[in-house]
């Protein structure tokens, strides 16, 4: 993954250790993929919440968790000695160069991490090179173009399908691929697979979940924020002309609009995507 990512920071590795990163909340699909006694590759683990569960899964197997982020792998090994777990390390490693040896691993799976590569496909070969035959390569894909809000937010929706025009710029500016996962039997062909499997699942979220407030949170730290977490898409967005400030206070309005009706919701489908190498 590139090394300027600005996902290296203490206040993505924070958010991305939050308790409801569980395999039920974030991938219920990959359970199926999870053999005891397996070795097990996470690429792009970010601080490990989603890794410990995985670890625990498969009793004696072993979990590699690798990220390019130095500040979340150190939160990683950190918060794994504190929940005694002993069948997964993590280390510093980049998506496109993983430096394990061809035919390594059982199952290798990403989450939330090919939609913000500069190159997807790439780095997808390249779980495919550590995984041994007849093994998986598991691939969470996401689609921003299927968010649901009720109170609508049209001005949101907007800045989310602007978004969708970021994959065309040059590189260096790349920062998502947003609506990924309606090409994943193209990228998955792309790659070298024949026979790609897809799962999907619907996140909810609703006024009465305990998750509300935080994932209002997020929308304002990282997708409509000018500075902090949302400050690299801010700029890409606005430099390129695809929105504007303006559009954006809107969208804030809209946001906090939905965040106070009583009976708001948030629905949005994700999807696994998995083939075996042959």
């Amino acid at each position: 993954m590139n090394q300027t990512s600005p996902w290296e920071t203490q206040e993505v590795a924070e958010v991305f250790n939050q308790a409801f990163r569980t395999i039920d909340n974030m991938c219920p699909p990959l359970r199926k993929y999870l053999t005891p006694g397996s070795n097990i590759l996470d690429v792009g683990c970010a601080s490990g919440r989603f890794s410990r569960d995985v670890a625990i899964m498969i009793d004696s197997g072993i979990l590699t968790g690798v990220d390019h982020s130095e500040t979340s792998i150190s939160l990683a090994q950190a918060e794994a000695q504190k929940a005694q777990i002993t069948n997964a390390k993590f280390l510093v490693r980049d998506a496109y160069s993983l430096g394990f040896a061809d035919d390594t691993f059982d199952l290798t799976y990403s989450m939330n991490v090919a939609v913000w590569l500069q190159d997807p496909l790439r780095a997808i070969q390249e779980q495919r090179r550590v995984t041994k035959p007849g093994g998986w390569v598991a691939v969470q894909m996401a689609d921003y173009g299927n968010i649901i809000w009720y109170p609508p937010a049209p001005t949101v929706d907007f800045i989310i399908n602007s978004l969708a025009n970021v994959r065309n710029l040059p590189e260096g500016e790349r920062v998502i691929d947003s609506h990924q996962a309606r090409r994943a039997l193209e990228i998955m062909a792309q790659a070298g697979f024949e026979n790609a499997q897809i799962d999907g699942w619907v996140s909810i979220i609703t006024s009465k979940s305990d998750r509300f407030d935080e994932h209002f949170d997020i929308w304002k730290t990282l997708w409509l924020s000018s500075d902090g977490m949302g400050e690299f898409l801010h700029k890409v967005l606005l430099s390129h002309g695809l929105t504007d400030e303006s559009v954006y206070e809107t969208a804030r309005a809209e946001l906090d609009a939905w965040h106070a009706h009583p009976h708001a919701i948030y629905m949005q489908t994700s999807y696994l995507v998995a083939a075996q190498v042959s």
